[in-house]
This record gives structure tokens, C-alpha cells and sequence, in this order.
């Protein structure tokens, strides 16, 4: 298990990760996209997000918000804040302080 922040922590070898301690249910889309925020330690846009993904989930640019918002209303039951956050200059980042 590889730890992200103090409170995330991801486990790749079987498709796991925890916020708080709390194991996440995520669907498969909801992993790889928040995966792939994870890896952009600069921030991410949509398209960048996209180009990371592989291709048989077949999501569009426009539903990568929409699986963002999903992600979020999972961690706010948890810990009552956003895991991912928007920022117009860095885009798309993991919230380190949840």
C-alpha cells in the first residue's frame, strides 16, 4: 500500500484506495480518473486526465467532471470536504488537507 497523503492511501495491486482509513467504493471509472489525478502532481486538466486513461473505458472528456463530482460525494460522506479540487491555473489536483 503506498501512502499519498496522511490520509489517502492507494493500493495498486488490487484496485484499492483508502480515504481516512476507509476503504473507497469506487467504480472503475472512478478509480482510474482519480488515479490519474493522483499521478499528475502539477495538476490536470480534462484532456490530460483523458489521455491517461486507458482506452476500453471509453469515457468522454465531458463525463470526467461528472465522475469527478461522484468521487467527491464519496469522500465528503467520510470527511465532510472535496478530495479533488479545481483551480483555473493548476486544474485538477488532489486536496491534501481533507
Amino acid at each position: 500500500m503506498k501512502r499519498i497523503t496522511p490520509y489517502l492511501c492507494i493500493n495498486e495491486d488490487v484496485g484499492e484506495i483508502r480515504c481516512l482509513g476507509y476503504l473507497m467504493s469506487l467504480t472503475p471509472n472512478e478509480y482510474e480518473i482519480l488515479r490519474a489525478v493522483l499521478d499528475a502532481e502539477e495538476g490536470i486538466d480534462r484532456k490530460g486526465i483523458l489521455q491517461k486513461l486507458p482506452e476500453e473505458l471509453q469515457i468522454s472528456e465531458n463525463s470526467i467532471a461528472v465522475h469527478i463530482c461522484a468521487i467527491n460525494k464519496k469522500v465528503n460522506k467520510m470527511g465532510g470536504k472535496k478530495l479533488i479540487k479545481f483551480d483555473r491555473k493548476i486544474k485538477y489536483y488532489v486536496d491534501d488537507c481533507i
